[in-house]
């Protein structure tokens, strides 16, 4: 049995590989038409290389000029940023100035109207001052207690009213 395997594997390469070893055996020098055809085979693949070459430098010349561009527009815009904060920069100083003048400016009125006020507080209590000063060591206003209290002797009212005052 494995001789009749063996037999019929052999067969069967013998029939396929016939076709190969004939195919295998041939001629492998090339002929005129074969060097003609590899000649303008080469001429067209140098043809191919040519333009490719080409367009790959005018692809090269087109970015070129788009990043000039692009370089250009990013450095006008980098201008127009830095002066646009320029711009606030010096708003933002204004605004802080005004504020810092504003706060003076109040200060000062405060100022300006607290002397102006106590000037004529001032006057009020020198004239006071003045009225209440009598002949000798009593003042005007012991004066006029002594007085209320001879009073209170007679009427029980205000007598009630300085001893609720401790003037009596």
């Amino acid at each position: 049995m494995q001789r009749l395997f063996a037999t019929w594997v052999l067969a069967t390469l013998t029939c396929f590989s016939g076709g190969t070893l004939s195919a295998l055996a041939a001629d492998a020098t090339p002929t005129v038409s074969d060097e003609n055809r590899l000649i303008r085979l080469e001429t067209k693949v140098d043809a191919l290389n040519d333009l490719l070459n080409q367009r790959m430098d005018h692809l090269e010349q087109r970015m070129d000029r788009i990043e000039q561009r692009l370089d250009r527009r990013f450095q006008e815009l980098r201008m127009d940023m830095n002066s646009q904060f320029d711009r606030l920069n010096a708003l933002l100083i204004g605004l802080c100035s005004v504020f810092g003048l504003l706060v003076v400016a109040l200060f000062g009125f405060v100022l300006w109207d607290r002397r102006s006020m106590l000037r004529p507080l001032e006057a009020d209590m020198k004239r006071l001052e003045g009225d209440l000063a009598t002949k000798g060591s009593k003042t005007r206003l012991d004066a006029t207690v002594n007085a209320l209290r001879a009073w209170a002797q007679e009427n029980h009212q205000l007598a009630a009213v300085l001893k609720r005052l401790n003037l009596m």
